[in-house]
Formats: C-alpha cells, sequence, structure tokens
C-alpha cells in the first residue's frame, strides 16, 4: 500500500512541478491566449446556471 501511495504522490507532485514550469515558460501572447480561454469557460459556466429567479 505504501507502494501505491508513493506512486501516487509523486505524480502529483511530477505534474505540479510540470505545469509550474510549463506557466512560467509562457509569452506574453500566449499568457492572453489562457486569459481569454480561462474568461470564455468562465463565461459559459455563469450562464449555465439558469435563471437569477430561480435562486
Amino acid at each position: 500500500m505504501d507502494q501505491a501511495s508513493d506512486f501516487i504522490r509523486n505524480l502529483l507532485t511530477d505534474a505540479y512541478a510540470d505545469s509550474w514550469r510549463w506557466f512560467n515558460g509562457l509569452t506574453r501572447e500566449e499568457w492572453m491566449i489562457v486569459l481569454a480561454f480561462t474568461s470564455a469557460c468562465g463565461f459559459l459556466f455563469m450562464r449555465g446556471m439558469g435563471n437569477r429567479k430561480e435562486y
């Protein structure tokens, strides 16, 4: 069981380090694409919540 938990812990740690390295390597234009994508996703999720009268 310790081997499985160590494997998962190492996998998550490596994924975090790799994603942080990827974000640090972005240029200004790539950051604008990330901003546009996350803003579009946020807009779509907010639209999917339904009518405000239901709250």
